[in-house]
């Protein structure tokens, strides 16, 4: 299993702080998942074809990236046509903090009110960031699919 990550400026505090924690969340996920391997790769342009090749020399099959809209959808499909023997390809954000309980998941109440997203805006420190993503994600959306019909 493969895990894409991008940094905005090598050696910036914050890009070595998440380096840290993805080497967390790779020990992590092979305690929970023992039988599995891991391999995680730092994404800058300039690496690109050293990565492809490296992952080429595994024999890995899942691609997660985690990058951040949109490069987290976008590096992948670039990259998959030169994957040898990769099969499936995802970008997932932040989904693994929430399968490694770093990052609780919302109330019931809000997963069966639809609203999961305004916890997550709740508890995120990025409070407009979070307003962004939610304004594009429902009210944008929503405005450009009521013009479709």
């Amino acid at each position: 299993m493969t895990i894409i990550d991008k940094f905005q400026a090598p050696g910036d505090k914050w890009d070595n702080l998440k380096i840290e924690q993805q080497k967390v969340l790779v020990g992590l996920l092979e305690k929970k998942f023992p039988n599995a391997k891991f391999h995680m790769y730092i994404y800058t342009p300039e690496k690109e074809e050293e990565i492809i090749q490296a992952i080429n020399a595994t024999d890995d099959v899942y691609l997660f990236s985690t990058q951040g809209y949109p490069a987290q959808e976008q590096t992948p499909i670039r990259i998959m046509p030169r994957l040898t023997k990769m099969k499936v390809a995802m970008g997932i954000g932040g989904s693994f903090d929430l399968i490694l309980g770093l990052k609780p998941r919302a109330p019931r109440i809000f997963i069966a009110l639809g609203i999961e997203w305004l916890w997550r805006l709740i508890i995120d420190s990025n409070k407009m960031r979070m307003l962004k993503r939610i304004w594009r994600a429902i009210f944008v959306f929503l405005w450009e699919v009521s013009k479709e019909r």
